[in-house]
């Protein structure tokens, strides 16, 4: 399995900072693991073989605790897109989401704006 995804060349993260980072990021690895079906149980493992720098002390750091806390839900397996949204929360802090959120809500369009 860590062959069909290498082939695709997948982005290594290394943990920067910003909700388009993570997003780009994650719909790649979304679109890898539905071109190679890459199993759900396997999916987190994978991609934390392509961590770097922050990205791969926060993994060290959390996998034991987040394996135990699944495990105590029942799960054999991290699910992939929860793995993501504690990650974000890590990388991408409320505060920056809130001013994104705020930004993006006080966009207006002027009469020399054209789409």
């Amino acid at each position: 399995m860590s062959n069909a995804i290498t082939r695709h060349r997948p982005t290594k993260y290394e943990g920067e900072a910003g909700p388009p980072n993570v997003d780009r990021w994650k719909c790649q690895m979304e679109v890898i693991f539905e071109t190679v079906k890459c199993p759900d149980k396997w999916q987190v493992d994978q991609v934390a073989m392509d961590l770097n720098g922050p990205a791969r002390v926060w993994w060290q750091d959390k996998r034991k605790v987040m394996r135990e806390f699944y495990q105590e839900k029942g799960l054999e397996f991290i699910p992939f897109l929860e793995w993501v949204a504690i990650m974000t929360d890590y990388f991408v802090p409320e505060h920056i989401r809130t001013n994104l959120m705020t930004e993006y809500d006080d966009l207006k369009m002027t009469s020399d704006m054209t789409v």
